[in-house]
């Protein structure tokens, strides 16, 4: 399997394409429930799916200053929460 950097210079496998239709499905699943949040600025919340009592916090002006701490962008550098913010943002659901 091909390997990529994510925007945090941290290598990972390639995402398969059915994996990334998945996160897709998940991320506009996320903003569908209203579980995605504008905070200010470039700050939005994101309620974990998995555990009732997690919020992730992504701040898209200051993505390459850290990582995200879910379990998917550990593994894969990519996760449907930062997907879901964006679909937000675009207003697409």
């Amino acid at each position: 399997m091909n390997q990529i950097t994510n925007s945090f210079g941290v290598e990972y496998p390639k995402i398969p394409e059915k994996t990334q239709c998945v996160l897709s499905a998940k991320a506009h699943e996320l903003v569908y429930f209203e579980n995605v949040a504008h905070v200010e600025g470039s700050m939005y919340q994101v309620k974990s799916t998995s555990d009732k009592d997690k919020v992730y916090v992504i701040d898209l002006k200051n993505l390459d200053d850290h990582k995200l701490d879910c379990p998917g962008a550990k593994y894969r550098g990519n996760c449907s929460h930062l997907r879901a913010v964006r679909i937000f943002k675009r207003g697409e659901c």
